[in-house]
């Protein structure tokens, strides 16, 4: 038997296992959706397994954008796009423009936009090199070229270290080398070592990058552009695909191009925008309308609430011991497993709770690294995400004995993947230190400036927050109160990164740009657990010395 034949066999048996005990393959049973429950055999679950994690799809907007463009243009629009668009993708691209800052082109799906893409811009003399773990799309669209270009590899997952080595060796004998990842991996939820890339990016001319950050758009960035082109400014050698099915809600791709002579290439010569149908009016319609949202004002808080409630599903999960595979402050949390047996065991249990996670095995992860799979969005509360940690926390532990596994399995399987630190050691890089900053009353005439600046300013504070430099952020704007003070922004984390942040070039230049735009604008220091403890507890000394001081003082002489 065929290496191929073996592997569906494989795969063909463990998702018919799956099916037979209900777990995979499943219809909703709701009459109405709310984004929240879910229906299955009779039963209400809340829904921990969809990835619309800003929760758009329910926006009576995007609703609404989708009855319009049925009206105005019919329930499809049957041209293939080398011949003739609908009106709307005109809009929808510029809108789309406008949020990546960069040439843009919509695409029916992110495969067929990679299928357009990868073969018309890697060329015959190129390198290519795959993430381990790069999305299964990108790698059929590799397959695509894999006769035609001269190398093909893959390196280990997120392993910059062994990118470096190849590229050194590579770099002499091709003309350009594609490295091919994930911004955010849709499994583990984890990141792309962006900044290590961007110093590769610097040292090796003929380096570009092929990235795939479906899972970032919406929920990271400014205008929710993502996470990769949020971090990365240079992006002469990068092209970025999108998705608009996810936290965007509503359908489609996004392909983010360098320059529009890329764009042309690929709008004229990839093969599915000339073979494939487009998209139809009324996801059309959705989209422009959820675009119009991504540029409005409402995003950042959006964007911050669902940060709140993923940092709220990191720190429970810490405290309750689970193997939590990616710390990353990211809306995928993946808990892993290990063997296949397990997982369907633990995923009957969660469902008997109430929760509905996604079970995630192979061939999405290597053999015995199964796990749960669970999504963070604004459709579930705060005490649905505590309810959901609690089950899992005791659940889990029953589940491997019941299977004849244990904790010791799981740290076997993930061991390239868990975390090394102990979980005193991640308690230890949460916020040790705070600083404010403070401003008072816009300057008359600046109102917009200022605006512009403060929601730079939180942009800058969101990219720090999942970089890792701070914890959290929060800015608070006061009611007219007749003083000085018209709102503060209050930042955590460690001591030592937030001097170094409070040092750096960027923080300085956003500072200048704000006391230009309103008055009384400070940077003050401020103390928070345990360093407060500290400054009460020299207060109280203090004050005890100099109560003592001036008793002494004030005796009378004899």
């Amino acid at each position: 038997m065929s290496k191929v034949a073996d592997r569906l066999n494989t795969i063909d048996a463990m998702f018919t296992e799956a099916a037979r005990q209900g777990l995979l393959q499943l219809t909703a049973e709701n009459e109405i959706l709310d984004g929240r429950i879910i229906h299955l055999e009779g039963r209400p679950l809340i829904n921990f397994g969809v990835c619309s994690y800003l929760g758009l799809e329910m926006d009576p907007r995007l609703k609404q954008g989708a009855i319009d463009a049925i009206l105005r243009y019919g329930t499809q629009f049957s041209s293939s796009r080398v011949y003739l668009s609908a009106p709307c993708y005109r809009e929808l691209e510029d809108l789309l423009r406008c949020i990546a800052d960069a040439p843009v082109m919509v695409a029916p799906t992110t495969t067929l936009g990679h299928l357009a893409a990868i073969p018309t811009l890697i060329q015959d003399d190129d390198a290519v090199i795959l993430d381990q773990h790069v999305h299964h799309s990108v790698q059929m669209a590799v397959e695509l070229v894999r006769t035609c270009v001269a190398h093909v590899e893959v390196v280990r997952h997120s392993d910059m270290q062994a990118l470096d080595r190849r590229l050194a060796d590579l770099t002499t004998r091709y003309h350009r080398i594609w490295y091919l990842a994930d911004g955010v991996y849709s499994i583990f939820g984890d990141l792309v070592p962006i900044e290590e890339l961007k110093e590769l990016l610097r040292r090796y001319p003929t380096l570009h990058l092929y990235l795939y950050d479906a899972h970032g758009m919406s929920w990271s960035g400014l205008r929710g552009c993502g996470y990769v082109l949020s971090h990365l400014p240079e992006r002469d050698r990068t092209v970025v695909a999108l998705s608009m099915s996810k936290g965007f809600s509503a359908g489609g791709a996004v392909l983010v191009f360098p320059d529009t002579e890329s764009l042309r290439r690929v709008r004229t010569g990839g093969g599915p925008m000339i073979f494939s149908g487009p998209l139809q009016p009324p996801v059309l319609g959705a989209a422009i309308a959820s675009a119009r949202i991504h540029l409005s004002d409402e995003l950042p808080a959006m964007q911050q609430n669902l940060l709140d409630r993923v940092r709220l599903c990191n720190r429970l999960m810490l405290d309750k011991g689970l193997p939590l595979i990616s710390h990353a402050l990211t809306p995928i949390r993946f808990v892993g497993v290990g063997r296949l047996r397990v997982v369907l065991n633990l995923m009957r249990r969660m469902m008997d709770e109430g929760f509905f996670p996604n079970i995630v095995g192979f061939p999405a992860t290597p053999m015995n690294q199964t796990g749960l799979r669970i999504t963070i969005t604004l459709h579930q509360t705060e005490g649905d995400i505590r309810s959901l940690v609690d089950a899992l926390a005791y659940h889990l532990p029953l589940a491997l004995e019941e299977e004849g596994s244990g904790p010791d399995e799981i740290a076997k399987f993930f061991r390239h993947s868990l975390a090394k630190q102990s979980i005193q050691e991640r308690r230890g890089a949460m916020a040790t230190g705070a600083f404010v900053i403070v401003w008072g009353p816009t300057v008359r005439g600046r109102e917009l400036k200022a605006l512009q600046v403060f929601n730079e300013t939180i942009e800058h504070f969101f990219q720090l927050q999942q970089q890792g430099t701070i914890e959290s952020f929060e800015p608070v704007d006061l009611e007219p109160n007749g003083g000085d003070l018209g709102g503060f922004l209050l930042v955590r984390g460690d001591r030592e990164k937030l001097n170094a942040l409070r040092a750096s070039e960027e923080f300085l230049r956003l500072n200048i740009r704000a006391s230009l735009v309103v008055d009384n604008l400070g940077v003050i220091n401020a103390f928070i657990g345990e360093e407060l403890q500290r400054v009460f507890a020299n207060l109280g000394t203090q004050a005890s010395e100099l109560s003592q001081a001036s008793g002494t003082l004030g005796t009378p002489a004899v």
